[in-house]
């Protein structure tokens, strides 16, 4: 950035300073002294407006990336705490699952036994 801004005001004084450096009869000695201070002021005061206004894009740049950054880990942090609660509720899910998993497995043998002793009495009737 500071060389581009260092280019732009190189390129601005060879525009400006161009006809001097030809020797078409305009000279800087040629100039009267009211020219040549508006000048010295003007270019005086541009400088440090342009060393204060690289120097603020710099700061704002900076705290604006400092910002994002901030915002950025807030996400993250939301989302991280929204993960942890989607994989909190998927594990009681599947726990409660494997509850009923052992409880249609508890009926089921429950059911097996009772069948097997009607069947032994059944058979012990018969005999």
């Amino acid at each position: 950035m500071a060389i581009l801004n260092a280019l732009f005001f190189w390129f601005l004084l060879q525009i400006f300073l161009y006809p001097l450096k030809q020797g078409n009869g305009m000279n800087l000695n040629d100039l009267k002294m009211r020219p040549k201070l508006i000048g010295l002021f003007v270019i005086t005061g541009l400088i440090p407006l342009v060393a204060i206004g690289l120097w603020s894009s710099k700061l704002v740049g900076d705290a604006l990336t400092k910002s994002s950054y901030g915002q950025l880990e807030a996400v993250r942090e939301i989302k991280k705490a929204q993960i942890q609660k989607m994989f909190t509720e998927y594990e009681n899910d599947m726990a409660v699952m494997a509850e009923t998993v052992n409880a249609f497995k508890q009926q089921a043998y429950n059911r097996l036994q009772m069948i097997q002793s009607v069947k032994i009495k059944a058979i012990e009737t018969f005999f």
